[in-house]
């Protein structure tokens, strides 16, 4: 049994859709999901640091790169539902899933998450970040995914589309949300089991699942936005700067 508040978990499925087996290439000198996995070992202090993958090849790279390495053959249709697949492996109060393509997510952003998680773990069963829109042409785009919150902080929608009516990608209230999320255990254990909702199946948004079951969210505000690696464009761009960082050095 840990001390920790919370566990951190990695969900790594080899395949993609956009970017053939995009955590194993390794034009950087390492591969992907191990970029991801030194970004979080700053936060090792704060949490335990589980990845969970269907992928002998993910699991031989990482296992020197975070506290436990799990592999689930089951079939998923999201990194949450895989998590849920190792529960009994985890005994703290909160679980972060991080995305194994978000080698640049920014960890006091995480940190602050976290701490978040803690001081209102008795008004929220889940949590997320968002940040504001800088320019019209990322809130237009249905890629970003826009998130309204209350005066609270508490989500009201996510959605593709722009939201508010007004345009105004500067408005109060609204976020562009990053997809890392942060669950009570408790609400993990009965994920599964949660009907998959009418507006999640419209906007292709697993979140909006809990919203549709009651289920509050709390949205931290967050500095940016953190790009994740899809394409091939993207995983240029990230070596670059990798490489960059090496010849500075």
């Amino acid at each position: 049994m840990s001390d920790k508040k919370i566990t951190i978990v990695v969900p790594a499925r080899l395949e993609s859709q956009r970017l053939k087996k995009k955590l194993l290439l390794s034009n950087t000198g390492k591969p992907l999901i191990v970029h991801t996995l030194e970004n979080l070992k700053p936060l090792s202090e704060l949490a335990n640091i589980f990845l969970v993958t269907d992928s002998e090849e993910i699991k031989n790279v990482s296992k020197n790169h975070c506290d436990e390495v799990y592999f689930s053959t089951v079939e998923c249709k999201s990194g949450t539902e895989r998590i849920c697949n190792m529960l009994d492996k985890i005994h703290t109060e909160w679980v972060l899933n991080v995305q194994a393509d978000e080698p640049e997510i920014d960890v006091e952003d995480l940190k602050k998450l976290i701490a978040s998680c803690t001081a209102q773990s008795d008004k929220f069963e889940m949590a997320t970040i968002g940040s504001k829109f800088t320019d019209a042409e990322t809130f237009q785009n249905p890629n970003a995914v826009k998130v309204v919150v209350d005066k609270n902080n508490k989500a009201m929608y996510f959605s593709r589309s722009v939201i508010p009516h007004s345009q105004n990608f500067n408005c109060d209230g609204v976020y562009h949300h990053i997809g890392i999320y942060a669950y009570k255990i408790e609400l993990l254990k009965r994920w599964n089991s949660l009907p998959e909702g009418i507006l999640e199946k419209e906007e292709k948004l697993e979140q909006l699942r809990a919203l549709e079951n009651s289920i509050s969210i709390l949205v931290k505000p967050v500095s940016c936005a953190h790009k994740g690696i899809d394409t091939q464009e993207d995983y240029d761009a990230f070596t670059k700067r990798e490489l960059k960082k090496v010849n500075v050095r």
